[in-house]
């Protein structure tokens, strides 16, 4: 007869080394809350640097048409 091979045990995970540390953790959140607040700004800010935000193509032709019309 054949002798079974050994059964081979899984190792022991050790929970210390896989568990975040409490300073990674606030770390890590603080992080998080930055980015978050950086992307909502530039989601917000770039549109007022736009310059379609407060000048409309027609308008800018009707003065330039009122200016032409009052010189001549």
């Amino acid at each position: 007869m054949q002798e079974e091979p050994p059964i081979q045990q899984e190792p022991e995970v050790d929970d210390t080394e896989s568990k975040e540390s409490k300073v990674s953790q606030v770390l890590s959140n603080a992080n998080i809350k930055k980015v978050i607040l950086v992307m909502l700004l530039i989601m917000f800010f770039v549109p007022l640097f736009d310059t379609t935000t407060y000048l409309n193509d027609n308008e800018n032709l009707d003065v330039f048409v009122n200016s032409v019309a009052l010189l001549l």
